[in-house]
């Protein structure tokens, strides 16, 4: 993905509707497009949780597996939600 659509796909996030420009361009220069193949796993159970990811497409599932079953926890993340920690945030 180029550099403009970056810009234009950050722009879409709800949560950063008043963010300036130039924070856009920082994020974008400073961030990694990380893309992974349907049904895998993005992070797991006890990873530390040192930064955020913006879901630009897809969908993600929360759950556990227990017991050798998969458990949905409910929680699914969709285009443009935010996961992790946001930096600065209080």
């Amino acid at each position: 993905m180029n550099q403009a659509d970056l810009l234009k796909e950050l722009k879409q996030v709800p949560e950063l509707h008043a963010v300036p420009d130039a924070q856009f361009l920082w994020l974008a220069e400073k961030g990694t497009v990380n893309q992974y193949p349907d049904g895998s796993a993005v992070f797991k159970n006890g990873d530390p949780i040192d930064g955020f990811q913006i879901l630009l497409s897809g969908e993600v599932a929360l759950y556990v597996v227990q017991a050798g079953q998969r458990r949905n926890l409910g929680g699914n993340y969709e285009k443009y939600d935010i996961m992790g920690r946001l930096p600065y945030s209080r």
